[in-house]
């Protein structure tokens, strides 16, 4: 394969690692593109903002001598079971749901031929475009949030979109696994830690919930892959998010107020009417047989939403056969209309059937658990390993499997740091330097 980046100004890391960044954070990268020049979006851009970068990384990237592993069949059963699935199946999902779904598993071959080695080699310029990305996202959060305060609004629009604040955040998550999964002085972490107070501050203000508990969750890994001194330098780290995320509540006390009621009414199942809370938008639909066709459902609160749709789809698991409902099944199934089940394993089973499902849920297994020895010695690997359990996290919060790179991107990342013997590492590694482990990939 030639070195196209010879004909760059850059070298070819630092191109991979900007590439890397652009797409796991191509939902922030959206948001700023249409956000800045006033657009709702518009498809052909974002296909090709989607599919530009996933092609330059397999230009880049591609190599012979691939060695497959376990991952690799399951993602094979994975999309054969997908396409049996839409032949069984009447189509139910509109043509930009299936361009977005063929873009996204796409990331995985892409990133299947990056090596442990070559993301330890891309890390500075991935974390510097992430970062970048996350900052420029506060920004606007914050002017967003200051135009709208006062306003009966709990979450922002930032830029026209309502989910751009967790878009952005999940970019500065990904900046904070690149930056702790390596080795940290104490003065790094602290600075680390001031320098991330100010971002989460904004970002808490803005009532981001599940991609703060990704985030933790991810560290937790970090720490426990993590040695003694690491672990303490983590937890500073750990300090000023939460010192960011108290901050940032306080600011917005009212709006923490009225999350706090829907937990509770979500907790005990009927719409809540608290002084100064907006009115709940109550579910109508009844013409169906899924849990959320007989309940009542507050379309204003997420938690109750996805406490309805995990019903459904809880429902609708045993029912769902081999191959499942087809893409989109689920909506035409739920009463809550047009709402997903914000649960990709969930999802993957309902419209993908036993069959999918397992091979999406073994997929996820055989990525990560075999890398797990040598991520405890290997910073480059313990990057992969963290990545994909904030990503993991993320899809059972956020997850449409249609929109889900990151998670492939990560597991084709995984697949890349395979080595025959992974599970049963016999040679002295070293976390730098010439006693990383041979990669075979």
């Amino acid at each position: 394969m030639p070195d196209l980046s010879r004909y760059s100004f850059v070298s070819r890391d630092v191109l991979l690692g900007l590439i890397l960044a652009l797409i796991l954070s191509s939902h922030a990268v959206l948001v700023l593109c249409y956000g800045l020049v006033g657009s709702a979006g518009y498809g052909a851009f974002t296909a090709t903002i989607l599919a530009a970068p996933t092609a330059a990384l397999l230009l880049l990237c591609i190599r012979k001598g691939i060695e497959f592993h376990a991952p690799d069949f399951l993602f094979l059963g994975l999309l054969l079971a997908i396409a049996i699935s839409f032949l069984l199946n009447p189509r139910a999902a509109p043509i930009k749901e299936i361009i977005l779904l063929i873009l996204t598993f796409s990331t995985y071959p892409a990133c299947r031929f990056i090596s442990s080695e070559q993301i330890g080699r891309l890390m500075p310029s991935f974390a510097v475009a992430t970062g970048a990305f996350s900052v420029i996202g506060a920004v606007v959060t914050a002017v967003a949030m200051y135009e709208q305060w006062g306003s009966d609004r709990v979450k922002p629009v930032v830029l026209g979109f309502e989910a751009a604040p967790i878009y952005f955040l999940t970019a500065l998550g990904l900046f904070m696994l690149a930056v702790v999964s390596r080795k940290m002085t104490a003065r790094r972490a602290i600075v680390l830690a001031l320098f991330l107070f100010p971002l989460i501050f904004i970002f808490s203000a803005a009532m981001v919930r599940f991609t703060f508990i990704a985030i933790f969750g991810a560290l937790v890994v970090a720490t426990l892959l993590s040695d003694s001194k690491q672990r303490w330098r983590i937890g500073i780290v750990s300090l000023g998010i939460v010192a960011g995320i108290v901050a940032g509540l306080a600011t917005r006390s009212k709006a923490a107020d009225f999350l706090i009621t829907y937990t509770m009414e979500a907790a005990g199942g009927h719409p809540v009417r608290a002084a100064g809370l907006p009115g709940p938008d109550v579910n109508v639909r009844t013409d169906g047989a899924a849990p959320s066709c007989h309940t009542t459902v507050n379309l204003r609160n997420s938690l109750d939403i996805r406490k309805a749709v995990f019903r459904d789809a809880l429902f609708y698991i045993p029912k769902a056969g081999a191959f499942g409902y087809g893409l989109d099944g689920f909506t035409k199934l739920s009463c809550v209309e047009g709402t997903q089940v914000h649960n990709s394993i969930m999802q993957a089973i309902v419209e993908f059937g036993w069959i999918g499902g397992a091979c999406f849920v073994l997929l996820i297994f055989a990525a990560g658990i075999p890398l797990l020895p040598i991520s405890r010695i290997d910073d480059d690997v313990r990057f992969i390993v963290c990545g994909l359990s904030f990503a993991v996290m993320l899809i059972i919060a956020y997850g449409r499997i249609s929109q889900d790179a990151i998670i492939f991107a990560f597991i084709g990342c995984s697949a890349g740091a395979l080595r025959r013997n992974s599970l049963f590492p016999t040679r002295g590694y070293g976390a730098t330097g010439s006693h990383k482990p041979q990669i075979v990939s």
